[in-house]
């Protein structure tokens, strides 16, 4: 980590805070600030436009160049910006609203009450909170099993212990199921794995993405379908030297389409 990184995404973050009221720093912030991976965001995708402005602006004075704004992944706006050659990207990652099993099962505006002032200047999700929504649906199996194993799993459980509050106001962000998320929650804390209640779960959004066949399909497309997807998001999943090869990020903004239609 340099000082010189940490004060940008630091400035960055605060710039953010006082654009909009209704977005907050949702993981990764700690490994974003040392440059070692992107920073997750929510925010409703309402609030996007004036976000990606921020950081466009933000970016352009400090001398980063090329600047991407990609919205190709279904409720996800994706904003990144190059800055010295061969040091990593600044990359954000912005979740407008969740699915799951193919169906919107929370979104960001309903997760502004779960939010919080952080120490160093910028609004946070609660830890608790973010250690919900990561782990609903991210750390789930389709068999209603836990994912994850080892300190990951470990991370996010003790933050679901250590703030139930944050658990709580977070699961009013589920329609109709947030008594379900919280209790699952609790008992997943406790140890004492709820598989009855996550495959319950799974099927209350299974049966949300029938009510909506065309968003369903939508997002079965861009998971299935190579033509779908975008150069840009393949490149940063799959780990290549995009994250510090400047002549491949260059080709990648020259080709890319904004494509603000696409994201519903």
């Amino acid at each position: 980590m340099t000082s010189d990184r940490l004060d940008l995404w630091s400035s960055l973050l605060i710039r953010l805070t006082r654009a909009s009221p209704r977005w907050a720093v949702s993981g990764n912030v700690e490994e974003g600030l040392a440059g070692e991976g992107d920073i997750d965001l929510v925010a409703p995708p309402a609030d996007w436009m004036e976000l990606e402005g921020e950081f466009r602006r933000w970016a352009t004075e400090s001398g980063f160049d090329p600047i991407i704004s990609c919205p190709h992944r279904p409720g996800v706006l994706v904003l990144v910006a190059m800055g010295d050659p061969g040091a990593p990207l600044y990359k954000l990652e912005v979740l407008g609203y969740r699915h799951f099993r193919g169906a919107r099962i929370y979104a960001a505006d309903d997760l502004v009450p779960a939010m919080e002032m952080d120490p160093r200047g910028w609004r946070r999700l609660r830890p608790g909170a973010a250690a919900l929504i990561k782990l609903v649906p991210n750390g789930i199996t389709w068999s209603g099993g836990l994912k994850w194993t080892g300190p990951k799993a470990a991370r996010v459980l003790d933050l679901l212990r250590q703030d139930p509050e944050g658990v709580h106001l977070a699961s009013k962000a589920f329609p109709s199921r947030g008594s379900l998320v919280e209790r699952a929650a609790g008992a997943a804390a406790a140890g004492r794995w709820p598989r009855a209640r996550m495959v319950a779960l799974a099927g209350w959004a299974l049966t949300r993405g029938l009510l909506k066949p065309l968003e369903a399909l939508a997002r079965l497309r861009y998971r299935i379908s190579p033509a779908a997807r975008c150069q840009l998001l393949a490149a940063l999943k799959g780990g290549r030297l995009v994250m510090r090869d400047g002549a491949q990020f260059r080709m990648l903004a020259e080709s890319h389409e904004d494509g603000w239609g696409s994201n519903p």
